[in-house]
């Protein structure tokens, strides 16, 4: 199969700053050398580190960039030497910070040996919805396989807070892992607050009050063995130390789903008291191998086909050009919902159409008079038509 395109568009950042440094603009793209792709891309995940990176943060590279680390897209070409992929072919790929692909593009130029192949479980799901759950989905498989003791009914889990997007995912996985779980929710907890899901799950969901005295009652004044902590400082470590049995471990996991803020500094008495170890983990120091990715990307899909991850997933889709009102949208700090940047023309917008994932009833709903989208989960589709 032949294809050639010399230039195509891209979003490129040439002064960091403001939404407003995204500009829309024709970049050259070369053709795929030894074992390189060319990949067409259908869909982007955003994450926090494309914020970082746009205002000079957490930049790796030089200007001009091109933004983005995460996509699903076709193989479109092939370099020499590649046998697979194969040309007409979806693939994602999860980027690193440290690369110099960006993915905020038309097409791309990928080495064959980082395409991740859809697998089947997911290959009747949109690109959109792909690159919505694969790194978060990646992120709690990671996390609970290297911290949670299998086979054990007395082993605790507390997860802080469940208001965050991994932090519910977590739960869940760890729920389906056999884990005892406890939650805590930032707010007041009414019932109709707590997530249907973890409360159908048997997750125990409480408030930060009184943790350590709430934490007791639940584990019979065992303690927990494992907290998960997205965000905290000393005042918040004194307080998980209270929960946890002596021996007991901290996982830190801002930095495991790109999360670029700086881990705060906590003061060695606490993490001395009881012997509580602590860890501040990255993805990629825990999935340290393809064949290790590979098997992490079976177990994300196996978990998206028993509704285990992602059973209500709600996105937000921008048209690419419009990156800009997607980061201005992330930083407002009333989205709640994943974000997605698509290509116009892409199959993103229709549901899927394979019998295995009816369950998930998805509707995908344009938004009138703006170029977002709506990803709506079972059930939704009275509401979305009544709506517009």
């Amino acid at each position: 199969m032949s294809y050639y395109k010399d230039t195509v568009k891209a979003i490129r950042i040439h002064r960091f700053g403001g939404p407003e440094v995204l500009r829309w603009e024709d970049v050259p793209v070369p053709e795929p050398k030894e074992h390189e792709l060319k990949i067409r891309v259908h869909a982007v995940s955003l994450t926090p580190y494309d914020i970082s990176v746009r205002k000079g943060e957490g930049a790796v590279r030089g200007l001009p960039l091109t933004p983005g680390w995460d996509a699903v897209g076709e193989v479109v070409a092939v370099g020499p030497g590649v046998t697979t992929p194969k040309v007409g072919e979806m693939v994602a790929h999860i980027g690193d910070p440290q690369s110099e692909i960006g993915t905020y593009a038309e097409e791309f130029i990928l080495p064959a040996s980082s395409a991740i192949p859809i697998p089947k479980e997911l290959s009747c799901y949109t690109a959109g919805y792909i690159a919505s759950v694969l790194r978060p989905g990646l992120t709690t498989i990671a996390l609970v396989k290297h911290h949670f003791r299998q086979n054990d009914p007395n082993f605790w889990v507390l997860v802080h807070t469940v208001n965050n997007d991994i932090a519910e995912k977590l739960c869940s996985y760890l729920r389906y892992s056999k884990a005892n779980v406890i939650a805590t929710m930032e707010g007041t907890l009414e019932q109709d607050e707590i997530p249907q899901l973890l409360d159908s799950q048997g997750v125990h969901v409480i408030g930060l009050n009184n943790l350590e005295e709430q934490v007791n009652h639940i584990t019979k004044n065992n303690g927990v063995d494992v907290v998960y902590l997205s965000l905290g400082d000393d005042s918040t470590f004194k307080e998980t130390e209270k929960c946890l049995k002596r021996t007991g471990h901290i996982v830190y996991y801002i930095h495991t789903y790109m999360d670029p803020r700086p881990a705060p500094t906590f003061s060695g008495e606490i993490i001395a008291h009881k012997s509580i170890s602590l860890s501040i983990p990255k993805l990629d120091d825990l999935i340290t191998s393809r064949e290790n990715l590979l098997d992490s990307v079976k177990v994300v899909s196996e978990m998206v086909g028993r509704l285990v991850l992602f059973p209500n997933l709600k996105c937000d889709f921008y048209e690419m050009e419009y990156a800009a009102d997607a980061h201005s949208s992330w930083e407002s700090g009333c989205q709640a919902t994943p974000i997605v940047l698509y290509l116009k023309g892409t199959e993103h917008i229709n549901p899927a159409a394979c019998t295995e994932c009816t369950t998930h009833n998805q509707v995908y709903l344009l938004q009138p008079g703006g170029p977002a989208v709506t990803l709506l989960s079972e059930g939704a589709e009275a509401a979305a038509a009544a709506a517009v």
